[in-house]
């Protein structure tokens, strides 16, 4: 998944839902990055430039997908401002958190505040002192991760489970 693709974003909300609705199973969910835009620089680029050239600028298409998203989120209680994200941002330090988090138990907890953050708020996920606030507010030392993410820690971990999603036919 990836926290800059709005699909993801409700998906995730519906397997929550799925996930909550039968407490009869034991469920793990395990959070695996796939990168929508492998390829895009650290800072992002504005978000409008971008879904006019993916659309081909057909404006009938991004009505159509927009209103299919809204109503699936209305349909899940989620709240969703599509047009609240000003970039398309590169998410390797944001799945970088993820992964960290993971590791202490809390991912979940992160991804929420990652995807509201972006699909509700618009804030630039790529922005490094936004992800050290928010892993600070998950009650992550936030200096640690301030360092982390400044360091090469982990990227190739984010890089290779994405390229593992694409062995296996992720589009």
């Amino acid at each position: 998944s990836d926290l800059g693709c709005p699909w993801c974003y409700v998906g995730w909300a519906a397997l929550k839902a799925a996930v909550r609705r039968r407490p009869d199973l034991a469920v793990h969910v395990a959070w695996r990055p796939f990168l929508l835009h492998p390829d895009l620089p650290p800072e992002g680029i504005e978000r409008g430039p971008y879904i006019a050239a993916m659309t081909a600028n057909d404006p009938e298409r991004i009505q159509k997908s927009s209103e299919t998203l809204r109503d699936i989120a209305a349909n899940l209680d989620v709240p969703l401002n599509l047009s609240a994200p000003q970039r398309v941002p590169n998410t390797v330090n944001a799945h970088r958190l993820i992964h960290w988090a993971a590791g202490q138990g809390s991912a979940e907890v992160v991804i929420d505040a990652l995807f509201t953050a972006y699909w509700v708020d618009g804030a630039d996920l790529g922005d490094t002192e936004l992800l050290v606030a928010w892993a600070a507010t998950a009650g992550f030392d936030g200096p640690l991760v301030a360092e982390l993410l400044a360091s090469d820690a982990d990227p190739d971990v984010i890089h290779t489970q994405h390229a593992a999603a694409v062995a296996i036919g992720m589009r």
